[in-house]
């Protein structure tokens, strides 16, 4: 019997398991005045490379070290310090990856020590590297014969197309109606709300959080913050991109390109920041494609190989924000709160995430950065309180199996002093997540005909059909085509039932 086999080479993408690597940045920092005391600590990573060397994962960042402190003259000085870092992750051989995207965040920092003019920190950075890898395969689409009969079904297949690694540069200015002396410190966090593929372009919606802490003049300086939401909204040329691809995205902060220019007048400020944000990402080809998933011959044994194929089904990206809330306390041994200055976010870790009725439920602690005057040393006073936090917002039913890639942004920060002893917190967390789930489904990859089959000798053949079986499956058990069993059997009812009787009829030659 002739039976011609038709393969299609397929490509689809396998996205591995994120994995999180943690380093610890330790450095001194040098101040130009004697140090009485720090108010506050803040620090923010950007990697500024990440390789895929042999059996590992290199990359290489900065860390952004923001201190406030005091000098022996009570007055807020603020010191910062750009170092360097570097490490590796170890791979499976077996899984090395075509490409690989990784975001760091500071997910705690503190003071180590602190001397006449020096301070001692560190930070705890977590790097997530994503890995997307494109497999080949051989798929049976058709198969070529006579009294070959076979059932093709259609798959989705995932491919990655390219990935994004684009700067987005955001320049704006802030007019602050108050008395300043000095610009402390800026933080900008973004926040990715939606990635659109179209002919040519990727459309990026995000926003910017911006922190400008300052210093006011005057007789009784003080520490004040202003805040303010930058709305961003993108086109980036990318060529292979269209309308029909899925986009996995993350947005970062390159704290290296981080440049800001103060005008200030008497009773008023000019603040100009000019910013670089970096979008990275995955883009997907996602089409339907027909395979054969079943075939028999009437005549010979068909054997068949099957493999794995694997699918990347994209859920999208996932925006909510939630309130969370805490309070700060100010112990017996710290100086009494007359007025409440500034709550800014020192730090923030996610320490689970995971998706359970309906809902991306995500849980972490942000620490915040307290600062409050005190009358009777008239003097700044700062410290950091941690806040836990349990988040949730709803997603699609279909996505219960997804996993999670999550970050937070924390912003709209309230405060409240109550009775100078205890500050209430308020902020918002801003939650931006990429649902995403591996489908894996058997592909026919090879066929190998065998041996004849024996004639059938009987003149009539009945069979019982089981519960759940199609006409494929009676046609398979029974050595015909579907369509003869349809036109000796016109009484059937689709779909089948279980129960009912098949009957065929063969023409043999009776010898008399």
């Amino acid at each position: 019997m002739a039976v011609n086999p038709i393969y299609e080479k397929l490509t689809s993408v396998k996205r591995l398991n994120p994995q999180a690597n943690q380093s610890v940045v330790e450095c001194v920092l040098q101040a130009n005045e004697e140090i009485k005391d720090v108010l506050a600590v803040r620090a923010e990573a950007f990697l500024k490379n990440c390789n895929i060397v042999k059996n590992a994962i290199e990359y290489s960042g900065v860390v952004n070290f923001s201190i406030l402190y005091n000098d022996v003259n009570n007055l807020p000085q603020a010191l910062n310090y750009m170092a360097e870092f570097n490490d590796k992750l170890s791979i499976n051989n077996d899984m090395l990856p075509n490409n690989c995207i990784c975001i760091a965040t500071v997910v705690d920092n503190k003071i180590i020590n602190v001397s006449a003019n020096s301070i001692k920190v560190n930070a705890v950075i977590e790097v997530k590297n994503m890995y997307a890898q494109n497999e080949e395969i051989n798929a049976l689409s058709n198969v070529e014969g006579e009294n070959v009969y076979i059932q093709t079904e259609e798959i989705q297949k995932t491919s990655l197309a390219g990935t994004i690694d684009s700067p987005i540069n955001l320049n704006e200015n802030f007019s602050i109606n108050d008395s300043i002396f000095n610009v402390l410190e800026v933080s900008v966090e973004p926040i990715l709300k939606s990635v659109v593929g179209q002919d040519g372009f990727v459309k990026v919606s995000a926003d910017a959080l911006v922190n400008i802490c300052y210093l006011t003049d005057g007789e009784n300086a003080t520490i004040r913050n202003y805040n303010a939401t930058v709305n961003i909204d993108e086109e980036i040329k990318l060529d292979f991109v269209d309308d029909e691809n899925l986009i996995e995205a993350y947005l970062t902060n390159n704290i290296e390109q981080l440049l800001v220019n103060t005008n200030i007048d008497v009773d008023k400020a000019e603040v100009e920041i000019s910013a670089q944000l970096i979008l990275k990402g995955f883009v997907y080809d996602k089409e339907e494609i027909s395979v054969v998933s079943d075939l028999f011959s009437t005549e010979n044994e068909i054997t068949t190989c099957t493999s794995s194929f694997n699918s990347v089904c994209f859920g999208g990206n996932v925006l909510f924000e939630d309130k969370i809330s805490c309070g700060a306390v100010i112990t017996d041994e710290m100086p009494f709160a007359d007025d409440v200055l500034s709550v800014c976010v020192s730090s923030q870790e996610i320490t689970n995430s995971y998706i359970a009725n309906n809902k991306l439920n995500v849980e972490g602690v942000v620490r915040f950065n307290v600062l409050y005057f005190n009358r009777e040393s008239m003097s700044v006073v700062g410290f950091i309180t941690e806040c836990p936090f349990e988040v949730s917002g709803g997603i699609n039913d279909d996505m219960q199996d997804f996993s999670n890639i999550t970050s937070i942004a924390v912003g709209d920060i309230t405060f409240k002093s109550r009775r100078g002893k205890e500050i209430d917190i308020n902020a918002n967390v801003f939650v931006t997540s990429n649902l995403l789930n591996n489908e894996n489904c058997a592909v026919i990859t090879n066929i190998e005909v065998g041996e004849e089959k024996q004639e059938n000798e009987c003149a009539i053949s009945i069979y019982y059909v089981k519960a759940g079986e199609q006409i494929w499956d009676v046609a398979k058990k029974m050595n015909v085509s579907p369509d003869l069993i349809l036109e000796q059997n016109p009484d059937l009812k689709l779909p089948l039932e279980g129960g009912e009787k098949v009957f065929i009829f063969r023409q043999k030659q009776v010898e008399i």
